[in-house]
């Protein structure tokens, strides 16, 4: 299913996603007038309208097995319900030392999406996608930077940076097709998978 160096017409490069209303948490303008002068690095801000809760990378997909994986996607989201997730904190990842996103990070209240995630990773194994190693860790990008060597400083966000806890109740998973450009992503919804 994964290919590299293929004719782009005949993949697409694909992810699971939910997508996110970000001003319910706070000014997203506001924060990136804040960051502006604090780190001394470009920053690239996702798009308001694409900011989401990634579930799974999945990659170049082969437009010919798309069917068979969409269904494999509705069976497993069939069998779940009440995603609730508590997004309670700004992150600097992988580390402030080799900073390379700002991300909001949360909390499965539940254990469902976690269930959610465990039950796709072990399904989509059929079609030659590696299972994720890594437990589920629900969180947004926010922000990429743009550094081109190791910084002398830690990364450390300013101290009035906090994020009153949110908590969202997932309704849909969304299957997206990620177009890259000089500018970042485009994203185009395929499928839409109500909870």
């Amino acid at each position: 299913m994964n290919a590299e160096g293929k004719n782009e017409t005949s993949y697409l490069r694909l992810f699971l996603g939910s997508f996110v209303d970000i001003q319910e948490f706070f000014d997203y303008d506001s924060l990136q007038e804040n960051l502006k002068d604090h780190f001394k690095c470009p920053i690239r801000y996702v798009e308001r309208p694409n900011l989401h809760m990634t579930w799974k990378f999945i990659g170049n997909t082969n437009n010919d097995v798309l069917p068979e994986f969409i269904g494999l996607i509705k069976n497993t989201v069939s069998g779940v319900s009440d995603i609730l997730i508590n997004f309670n904190q700004f992150e600097i990842w992988p580390n402030s030392k080799a900073p390379r996103q700002l991300v909001i990070t949360g909390k499965d209240l539940n254990g469902n999406a976690t269930e959610f995630y465990n039950r796709l990773n072990a399904g989509i194994q059929k079609f030659g996608i590696k299972k994720e190693k890594r437990k589920f860790n629900p969180h947004i990008t926010l922000a990429r930077f743009k550094l081109k060597e190791k910084p002398e400083k830690r990364f450390i966000l300013p101290e009035k940076f906090t994020l009153n806890e949110k908590k969202i109740n997932f309704k849909e998973i969304v299957l997206i097709k990620s177009i890259l450009g000089p500018k970042g992503s485009t994203y185009k919804e395929i499928k839409k998978f109500n909870l």
